[in-house]
């Protein structure tokens, strides 16, 4: 039986076909296995929501999932470490770096 690709291998899998990972230096191969453990625990947070439910019964009332936050807080970190990749969501290369990535071209010839 074939094992699913987890949410971070796919990412991985979209960035090494827009790009040619073997230029990549060392840290920015880091990096990039970052981001794939953080796409892989947020997908794994959202779904121990999913199966929980979004509020949980507290001592005297119902309070939202711990896992909410952390949620959250992992999307921040994964956003802050694409843009230091200068990738998109959908591994990509970012709009911006794109167009900086022109104006360089333009400026040097």
């Amino acid at each position: 039986m074939r094992k699913k690709t987890s949410p971070g291998q796919a990412f991985r899998a979209q960035v090494a076909k827009n790009f040619d990972l073997s230029d990549a230096g060392v840290a920015w191969v880091a990096r990039l296995d970052q981001v794939v453990a953080t796409i892989d625990l947020v997908a794994e947070l959202e779904a121990r929501v999913q199966k929980d439910g979004l509020m949980l019964s507290g001592l005297h009332q119902d309070v939202i999932h711990p896992a909410i936050r952390e949620i959250r807080s992992q999307r921040v970190a994964l956003d802050r470490m694409l843009e230091r990749l200068g990738l998109s969501e959908d591994g990509h290369e970012s709009q911006s770096d794109a167009q900086r990535r022109r104006a360089n071209a333009r400026w040097h010839k």
